[in-house]
């Protein structure tokens, strides 16, 4: 799951400024919810919330 979140991220970095919002939120959301589902998390985790390096 949370490497499906980082694919999609890269993927957004690349997208206009519209499209990168909309991912983002989209992305988010997605996070809350796996986080919200994730009792004991995987060791991805911490990668996927990471912040974003500059591109």
């Amino acid at each position: 799951m949370y490497q499906q979140l980082l694919v999609q991220a890269e993927a957004a970095r690349d997208a206009n400024d519209v499209e990168r919002r909309r991912a983002l939120a989209k992305l988010r959301t997605e996070l809350r919810r796996i986080q919200s589902r994730d009792y004991l998390p995987p060791p991805d985790r911490s990668t996927s919330t990471a912040p974003p390096a500059p591109g």
